[in-house]
This record gives structure tokens, C-alpha cells and sequence, in this order.
């Protein structure tokens, strides 16, 4: 291949590259998550394993007699376990904020629409009371399907 032919081929690949890449530097955290899920890559074992990585990296550094790079230290701070403490007092906010987002993100909020899934009325289980909130329930969705349909 000719060196101008050859120069043509990877401006067409970077500029393919460019087209199809997001700027990674603007990626938010959950798209990062996103993108490495839809790549059938397992986050929180990509974690461990560079955080296992960076423990062997700041262990070599001490048994060297040298100090631990800041880098290397803000590495294993964001990769440990949540429960871990962090040297850094901003990535120790960041993390206290992903260990509570975790509770928050499990609860799932109310349907705002009515949804009825079944009602066994002739079994007899029913009491008159929940009879008639059945039949109310009823009511407000037909209405507000006809509503819907109008």
C-alpha cells in the first residue's frame, strides 16, 4: 500500500472513529455504566479487578520505600467497596452518595394509572365494604378509559 493511500485509509478511519465515538471526556459516570453494560461487560467486576490491580501497585510501592502517588491512592479510594473509608474527603462524599443512592434507587414508585390485575368476586372471600371499593375502582377506570378513547 502507497504511503498517500495508506494516509487517506486512517484519515477515513479517524474521522469514522470520531463519527461513531462519543467525546468521552462528556460521558456522566451512568452512561459510562450504561455503554460497558451494553457491551456485556460486568461493572462491579471490572471495578475489583482494577482495584485488586491498584493494591498491587501501591504494595509494590511501599516495599520499594516510596511513597504512594496521590493518583494511585484517589484510584483505590473510588474503586473500593463502599463500606471502605477513603483517604480523600471528596471521594469519601462521592461514595457515602452511591452507597445511599443504592437505597433510592431500589424503590420503585407507584403506578399514577389504575391497574386492575384480577378480582375474584364469587369465591365469597369479599366483604361488602371491599365489594364496593371494587366496584368503584371499576367505575373510575371505565371512565377513564372512555375518556381516553373520545
Amino acid at each position: 500500500m502507497a504511503k498517500k493511500d495508506r494516509e487517506r485509509f486512517f484519515e477515513r478511519v479517524r474521522a469514522d472513529a470520531e463519527r461513531f465515538c462519543p467525546d468521552l471526556d462528556a460521558l456522566t459516570t451512568s452512561e459510562v455504566n450504561d455503554l460497558l453494560s451494553a457491551a456485556g461487560a460486568d461493572i462491579e467486576l471490572l471495578r475489583k479487578r482494577l482495584n485488586e490491580s491498584v493494591k498491587n501497585l501501591v504494595v509494590a510501592q511501599r516495599l520499594k520505600g516510596n511513597k504512594v502517588p496521590g493518583y494511585l491512592q484517589d484510584v483505590l479510594d473510588m474503586t473500593s467497596a463502599n463500606d471502605e473509608p477513603a483517604k480523600n474527603p471528596k471521594i469519601a462524599i462521592e461514595k457515602a452518595t452511591r452507597w445511599l443512592s443504592g437505597f433510592v434507587d431500589k424503590v420503585i414508585p407507584p403506578p399514577n394509572r389504575i391497574v386492575v390485575q384480577r378480582a375474584y368476586r364469587k369465591t365469597g372471600s369479599l366483604s361488602g365494604k371491599d365489594a364496593n371499593l371494587l366496584d368503584q375502582l371499576e367505575e373510575k377506570l371505565k371512565n377513564s378509559v372512555k375518556k381516553e378513547n373520545e
